[in-house]
């Protein structure tokens, strides 16, 4: 299982925006990958998001 946040704006972001004014403008999700059949990474994976952060 891999865990990651997803970071989605409707806006571009330009590259010298500040930390904060970032954290503003995007809303992040918690979100994991994990192959289907648990024991077999071979195969194939899924993406589960969950609550907002």
């Amino acid at each position: 299982m891999i865990k990651y946040v997803i970071w989605v704006s409707e806006k571009a972001v330009p590259t010298d925006m500040q930390l904060e004014e970032v954290l503003e403008t995007f809303k992040r999700y918690k979100a994991v990958m994990t192959p289907i059949i648990k024991k077999d990474p071979s195969s194939p994976w899924m993406q589960v998001i969950g609550k907002k952060c």
